[in-house]
C-alpha cells in the first residue's frame, strides 16, 4: 500500500479499499484484517461470502 499511490499515479487522488479472498481463513488472519481494515471474500461452494463492516479506505 505505501507504494501504491507513486507507482499508480493516476489514482492517487482515489480512495483505496482493500481486500483478500481465499477458501478458508484462519482466527489471526480475520483478527488482523479486521484490526488492518481489508475485507475478506471467502468462497464456500458455488456462493462468496464476505465480511466488510471493518473495511476502512486507504
Amino acid at each position: 500500500m505505501p507504494n501504491f499511490r507513486a507507482l499508480f499515479s493516476d489514482y492517487a487522488d482515489f480512495k483505496i479499499y482493500l481486500g483478500l479472498g481465499s477458501f478458508s481463513f484462519d482466527e489471526y488472519t480475520v483478527k488482523e484484517a479486521k484490526r488492518l481494515g481489508i475485507g475478506l471474500l471467502k468462497v464456500s461452494g458455488d456462493v462468496v461470502e464476505y465480511k466488510t463492516d471493518w473495511v476502512r479506505a486507504y
